[in-house]
């Protein structure tokens, strides 16, 4: 179920403790009549308001976004150079050539942007970019309690391929799905904290308060252990799974999961043959 759209997945979003704000590093959100730019990926836009990536959003380059996204979203060395320099050939036109992006490339219809977001609106609506604030409120309101929970991501996530269908009149891709399923397994790796039996739960204000402010909120803990993309894998299947039980239809662990390893295999021989890189390691 793995795609290229993963590439910018897991980058849609990321305990031992708090992350360290330096001076350099204060939060200024990108004003569009100075020239900065933004992507539809809160994760992306957070890294830019508070200067890991540059600040105008433009020209980043895979080197750049790789040590953000380490240092901050917590993920490993490996899966994060894969998806960096991947990152930046695909949303230039799906080439090998480019060696910079800017934020707002990633609106391109398709090609990491995809319908049935959470937080933002499909492409036949207009604006596929933009925070939908309303539509960040209504997935956070399907969970109980004060907590997202693989639970209530993957009754979002039902709720909007339902959505969208009626919409758009077609059911969306393996490739949307897996960039789908990867965002909220992401946001749940970045904000999760475990409860009394060791399940990942979101605290929902901070979760809220990311996706419309683009800001690392206040007393969020950075995740102790980098996501690899087993970890990654295992994270997203389950999501995958709660969504099909809601539905009335199963998938298996190893079936659901073995379709996001052979899209990563097929990623990885893409950026090796693109790129002259080797497979990632200890993936």
């Amino acid at each position: 179920m793995l795609s290229q759209s993963l590439v910018i997945a897991a980058l849609a979003l990321f305990s031992t403790s708090t992350v360290a704000k330096p001076t350099a590093h204060y939060y200024k959100h990108g004003v569009a009549e100075n020239g900065d730019v933004r992507s539809p990926c809160p994760a992306l836009n957070t890294l830019a308001n508070h200067g890991h990536l540059p600040r105008n959003g433009k020209n980043i380059t895979a080197a750049q976004l790789s040590t953000a996204v380490q240092q901050i979203y917590s993920i490993d060395n490996n899966l994060a150079n894969l998806l960096s320099y991947t990152a930046v050939p695909l949303v230039e036109n799906n080439t090998f050539t480019a060696t910079t992006l800017d934020l707002d490339h990633l609106n391109l219809h398709d090609a990491v942007e995809h319908d049935a977001s959470l937080s933002r609106k499909n492409f036949i609506e207009g604006d596929n970019h933009s925070l939908q604030p309303d539509m960040v409120d209504a997935f956070i309101a399907e969970a109980d309690g004060d907590f997202l929970t693989v639970n209530s991501l993957a009754k979002s996530r039902n709720r909007r391929e339902r959505e969208t269908v009626a919409l758009v009149g077609k059911a969306s891709s393996t490739k949307t799905n897996t960039l789908a399923f990867g965002e909220v397994a992401l946001i749940l790796h970045a904000f999760g904290q475990n409860d009394t039996n060791g399940n990942l739960r979101a605290p929902k204000k901070m979760v809220q308060s990311w996706f419309k402010e683009e800001k690392l909120p206040e007393g969020w803990i950075k995740p102790a252990k980098a996501i690899s993309f087993t970890a990654f894998n295992a994270l997203s299947t389950s999501v995958q799974n709660a969504a099909k039980a809601l539905q009335g239809t199963s998938t298996s662990s190893a079936s659901a999961g073995s379709g996001l390893a052979s899209g990563l295999a097929n990623l990885a021989k893409g950026v090796a043959s693109g790129l002259g890189l080797g497979p990632p390691k200890g993936s």
